[in-house]
């Protein structure tokens, strides 16, 4: 069984909501084949960051963004296929 990671609680919300508002600001990779071409995620695009934390009202600290790394790498060991 994988460990759990706990969050603060008073950041967890607004890193939870960040990562949400980030879900169309993924880096993709392409990698292929024999003719198969299969893509996947490799981490959110930081440049977006504070657009998105602007557009949502949340203040983009280095708690909030430390709790984000850590929502997206357990993402991204979600999506890996098995």
């Amino acid at each position: 069984m994988e460990p759990l990671i706990e969050l603060e609680d008073e950041d967890e919300g607004r890193a939870a909501r960040l990562f949400l508002g980030m879900a169309t600001q993924w880096n993709w990779t392409m990698m292929g084949a024999a003719g198969v071409i299969a893509s996947s995620r490799t981490g959110l695009r930081y440049e977006a960051l504070p657009v998105v934390a602007a557009a949502l009202g949340l203040a983009l600290d280095r708690q909030t963004l430390a709790d984000l790394q850590l929502i997206e790498a357990e993402a991204l060991l979600a999506m890996v296929p098995r």
